[in-house]
């Protein structure tokens, strides 16, 4: 928060190019601000990167800055600027629209029913939804400003929130600031949870139907894995894939968000002792291989009892954690064993998942590829993009 109130009030680049509305994310290395584009009202959003932090690994340019400037993708967010003040560096992106899910889930009676939508014949879901692939993104100038809205508050008989709802609210603005612009103009911000990442999307979606059928699971999925490989072909690893560093946009496009662990991968013949992730973004996707690093954390990153790998794999279990919650709106029931370092893995090629009995076989083939334990055992992301459960999803 108090990032957000110094870049509105004391960096005069952003207040002459962009008017801030509300802050929609909140990281251990900044905060994201939902913004206009003053000189065509184009909504986009505003990273807001500490620059202590920043420099206390890389006295440079923050890796995803350096990324993000040179990777296009169609489902990688969009770069647009990048400057900096004597406290923050900031990365411009293009604001991600939200799909809207429970809208477009309520349609009664469905429209017609298309014939690629869904293997399941029995299946009200997909045919509310646009599949097969929709059309291109809509551009900045077709895509009006994200209003700031509120979400009516839920009786006292419901469902309690997860951890992660708990923590940044249903959806409501949960705080309001008044900024003062080095112009002297009232800034009024908000803080507001995103409404556009893929955990708010699923977890409306749900709401509003029960559940989403296979097919827009698959075809979300099969966009970050289209993103994961394109981005280790481009010689970078992501380091921290989840639900929350996904977006979908108002095309039900996936688009890969938060390169903020990003790192570049090894070159051939690189000693190994400069391999350059050692540890994941975030604990709870964090593969067997680098789980010692998880009780090193706070100490130098060239500390050397640090595990040192590329980072592809580590991607690679992280979407294999990524599809399990998709598709069964909770974690493993061993991955908290897992993390404490009591799952006993001996004889066990992959993480013994605990799938649904209703989940297909090659969803389950696809999740143990990911999950293996060995890394050298693991599917890549480009490997991933030819299993059955997501082909027919990638655009040739």
């Amino acid at each position: 928060m108090r990032a957000a109130v110094l870049a509105v009030e004391s960096c005069a680049t952003l207040a002459a190019m962009y008017v801030p509305s509300a802050i929609v994310g909140v990281g251990g290395n900044g905060v994201v601000l939902a913004a206009v584009r003053r000189a065509d009202a184009a909504p986009v959003a505003v990273k807001v990167v500490y620059k202590n932090l920043a420099r206390a690994y890389d006295p440079c340019v923050p890796n995803e800055i350096v990324l993000l400037r040179d990777f296009v993708h169609p489902h990688a967010v969009e770069y647009i600027d990048d400057f900096e003040d004597a406290f923050h560096y900031y990365l411009v992106t293009r604001h991600c629209m939200p799909y809207g899910p429970a809208a477009s889930l309520a349609a009664d009676p469905p429209a017609p029913r298309s014939p690629d939508a869904c293997a399941d014949p029995a299946c009200p879901h997909c045919c509310a939804l646009p599949l097969p692939l929709p059309p291109a993104r809509q551009s900045h100038a077709q895509m009006p400003p994200t209003p700031v809205s509120s979400v009516a508050v839920p009786d006292s008989d419901a469902p309690p929130p997860s951890p992660r709802d708990a923590a940044y609210g249903d959806g409501l603005p949960v705080l309001s600031l008044d900024c003062v612009s080095p112009a002297g103009h009232i800034v009024p911000i908000v803080y507001s949870r995103s409404s556009s990442d893929l955990h708010a999307f699923l977890r409306s979606a749900r709401a509003a139907r029960g559940s989403l059928c296979s097919a827009v699971l698959r075809r979300l999925f099969a966009h970050v894995a289209v993103a994961v490989a394109a981005l280790h072909a481009h010689g970078w690893s992501h380091g921290d894939i989840k639900q929350e560093n996904v977006l979908v946009d108002a095309n039900l496009d996936a688009i890969l968000c938060d390169f903020g662990h990003a790192r570049p991968l090894p070159q051939l013949g690189t000693p190994a002792c400069s391999l350059p992730v050692s540890a994941a973004g975030t604990t709870a996707m964090t593969p067997p291989e680098l789980l010692p690093n998880l009780a090193l954390r706070g100490m130098s990153p060239d500390c050397e009892l640090r595990v040192l790998v590329s980072g592809c794999e580590a991607d690679v279990w992280a979407l294999g954690m990524l599809l399990f919650t998709m598709t069964h709106n909770r974690m493993p029931a061993c991955q908290p064993a897992l993390l404490r370092g009591e799952l006993d893995l001996a004889g066990c090629h992959a993480l013994p998942c605990d799938f649904d009995d209703a989940a297909p076989k090659d969803l389950r083939h696809l999740v143990s590829s990911m999950l293996a334990i060995d890394p050298a055992n693991r599917i890549s992301a480009a490997d991933v993009l030819k299993h059955p459960y997501i082909a027919s999803f990638v655009a040739a």
